[in-house]
Formats: C-alpha cells, sequence, structure tokens
C-alpha cells in the first residue's frame, strides 16, 4: 500500500510539473479572458454532445454487464455505470466502491470487477486506435503508423484472450510461486485465476463489439471538443480534431499519469497549434474540457454514488 501511494505521489508530482509547463509555456490570462468571447450557439452544442457523451457511455457497460451475466435493473445498472467511469478518474478504490453494489446482483460480484476494469482499459483504448485510424484517412497524417497500431494492438489483445495461452501463464507463476514461496506471487497468482473465471480475457468476437460500442460516446467526445473550438471561432476540420484529439487522447492515458495530468493537455495544444489553433485558444479549450470532464462528472459520479446507496438502503428496509 506504501508502495502505491509512493508511485501515486511521483505520478501526480510530474503531472503538476507538466501543468505548470504548460501554464508558462502559453499566456494563462489570455486564455481565461478568451472564454467571456465564447459564441453562445457552438458552446451549447458542445454541451449537447457532451451530455450525449455521458449517456452513451453506458453502451460498452451494458455489455460487459451482459456479458458476465449481471442482470439488474436498468436504473441501478446506469447509476453504477456512471459511479465507476465517472469516480474512475479519482483514486482506484472509488472504482471498487461503486462495484461492490454488483453483490446484490450477482453471487461472488467481487470477482467481476477485474474483468470490467480490463474490458474498458482495453477496449476503450483500442476504440481510441481506431477512431485515429478514422480519419487519419481524411487528414491523410501518419495513415501507415495507425494501421500498424491499430493492427498490433488488436492482434495482442486476441493472443492474450485464448484460454491456452491464459493457461500457460498461470502455469508459469504458478511454478514460480512453488519456487519462490512469496505472499505477493501467490496473491498474483490467485487474482488472475479468479480473473480468468470471469472471463475477463477477451475473446475476438467481445474485442469486436465492445471496441465498436465506445464509437459513438468517442464522437460525442470529439464532437464536444469540436464545437468547442468552433464557439472561440476556429474553423478547423472535424476529422483533423478527431485525429489529433484521439491522439493526445492516447497520450495522456500511456503516460500512466492521474487523470492524463499535463500529457494530455500539452499534447492537445501542441497538436492543435500545427492546424493552426493559436495556442491561447488550445488552453482554453483544454480548461473547459478538464473543467466538465474532471469537475462535472466527477461530482455527478458521486451523486449516482450516493443514489445508489440510497435505493440499497431502501430495498433493505423494504425486505
Amino acid at each position: 500500500m506504501q508502495l502505491q501511494n509512493a508511485a501515486r505521489l511521483v505520478a501526480l508530482t510530474i503531472g503538476v510539473v507538466l501543468l505548470v509547463i504548460l501554464i508558462s509555456s502559453y499566456n494563462f490570462g489570455g486564455a481565461i479572458r478568451a472564454l467571456v468571447q465564447l459564441k453562445s450557439v457552438y458552446f451549447l452544442t458542445a454541451i449537447l454532445a457532451f451530455i450525449a457523451y455521458t449517456l452513451l457511455r453506458y453502451l460498452p457497460w451494458a455489455y460487459i454487464m451482459r456479458r458476465v451475466r449481471i442482470r439488474m435493473g436498468i436504473l441501478h445498472s446506469f447509476l453504477m455505470m456512471q459511479a465507476y467511469f465517472n469516480l474512475a478518474m479519482l483514486p482506484l478504490i472509488y472504482q471498487f466502491i461503486s462495484l461492490k453494489h454488483l453483490s446484490r446482483f450477482k453471487k461472488n460480484a467481487h470477482l467481476f470487477s477485474g474483468s470490467i476494469i480490463i474490458s474498458t482499459g482495453l477496449t476503450g483504448f483500442l476504440g481510441l486506435v481506431f477512431m485515429a485510424l478514422f480519419a487519419s484517412f481524411f487528414v491523410s497524417v501518419f495513415i501507415p503508423y495507425v494501421i500498424a497500431l491499430a493492427i498490433v494492438l488488436y492482434l495482442s489483445m486476441s493472443f492474450l484472450g485464448r484460454d491456452r495461452f491464459v493457461g500457460r501463464v498461470i502455469s508459469f507463476i504458478r511454478s514460480l510461486n512453488r519456487r519462490f514461496k512469496s505472499k505477493l506471487i501467490h496473491a498474483g497468482l490467485g487474482y488472475l485465476e479468479n480473473i480468468r473465471k470471469t472471463g475477463a480475457f477477451l475473446s475476438q468476437k467481445d474485442i469486436l463489439v465492445e471496441t465498436a460500442s465506445y464509437f459513438p460516446l468517442l464522437i460525442c467526445e470529439n464532437l464536444f471538443v469540436y464545437f468547442l473550438l468552433l464557439a472561440f471561432d476556429q474553423q478547423v476540420s472535424l476529422f483533423s480534431v478527431i485525429f489529433f484529439f484521439s491522439l493526445a487522447d492516447m497520450i495522456g492515458l500511456l503516460s500512466l499519469l492521474p487523470l492524463s495530468l499535463g500529457s494530455l493537455d500539452l499534447s492537445f495544444i501542441a497538436f492543435m497549434t500545427i492546424i493552426g489553433v493559436p495556442g491561447v485558444i488550445g488552453l482554453s479549450v483544454i480548461l473547459i474540457y478538464r473543467l466538465f470532464m474532471n469537475i462535472i462528472l466527477p461530482l455527478f459520479g458521486y451523486g449516482c454514488l450516493v443514489s445508489l446507496d440510497f435505493l440499497t438502503r431502501e430495498n433493505l428496509i423494504r425486505q
């Protein structure tokens, strides 16, 4: 636990340093002043895209719940999804707090938390890659590299999903456990065996369906950014925004920094300058993006978590 806290502190420090670099590199005061120049029509359209993005995140969640055979009411499922995804931006413990409610719908449901985390993480990232690949054909940028990345990532996920491969990995770890008798290896072995039981390692069908289920929400997220740029009177290509924002999002995820802090922001602004957007406007857009994604959504997720607790207590009282 101390090691995890230390790693989280180091990652957070790196993110803060990147943010300081970001603020010092661009006119932060000018970015704030630019907010009053927003065109209300485009800004309202951006908010509608943001709302659609928030609602459409239910699609991959619903497929995962169906695949692991957890049946619950639509209201419970939607609230749990919002709590899980929105609080996932906070320390990892909040994900498991939201998933604790699964125990009301399936025996030993805590085992399925790993399945959900692995599924959403891998297919969500693959969805970003395919989104960038789609847009790259219209902006004619780095097409061969994105194709190669998509193929390698898809084949890797398909290979990891094969039961025979997983069995060999477990057998290897089991032999290490017998040799070294390490508590850490023993705990990891038990977790991996439990994850295998939940079907977290995806089949090719699961990869395709779950990745496809991410496309509508990713499109809405990109539209949110696109309409924010239009609100600042930046006439840019939609496909350019999709391509470069997807790349910035991937860089942020690969950085493993909390909330992609600093890495996403710097990458996005740098990419926007490539297509002619002033750095100060790029900073204004990313500030609004952070406000909605990292402040408003977690608050909404916490409200959904409280609602789940309330519904649970109400059902227990009735029983």
